[in-house]
């Protein structure tokens, strides 16, 4: 089976409604994480989102270290219908191109951190 556009999104499907998953373990999640960081060593950034369907959450976080400083914000909010929705308050997570370009972007927030960066795939999928 091959790797289609549809895999960079948290929608993974079954026959049934999209918003549906395979089981009911209130575990089961579907999630996607970065991690960048400068050549110097001196600045880190973590990202990540998660979806978890059967208890109707999504979260996410971004985590900077510049320095010996490091900063965190950790968001939450129920998951709703609309998978294709991957912004909790100021974060938001983004297909900018399907399986080649993403885009991270926290704004204003009261932890004094924020980004807006994007990934560029080097290589096919």
């Amino acid at each position: 089976m091959a790797i289609t556009e549809w895999d960079d999104y948290l929608i993974h499907q079954i026959p049934d409604t999209i918003d549906t998953v395979v089981g009911s373990d209130p575990h089961w999640m579907d999630r996607f994480f970065f991690g960048c960081h400068n050549t110097e060593g001196t600045l880190h950034l973590m990202a990540g989102l998660g979806t978890y369907p059967n208890v109707n959450v999504m979260d996410g976080f971004v985590c900077v270290r510049r320095n010996d400083v490091q900063r965190n914000i950790r968001l939450s909010r129920h998951l709703q219908a609309d998978r294709a929705n991957t912004e909790i308050g100021p974060l938001s997570f983004k297909v900018l191109e399907p399986l080649k370009r993403w885009g991270i972007y926290l704004g204003d927030n009261d932890h004094d951190i924020g980004c807006s960066i994007e990934f560029n795939g080097r290589v096919a999928p």
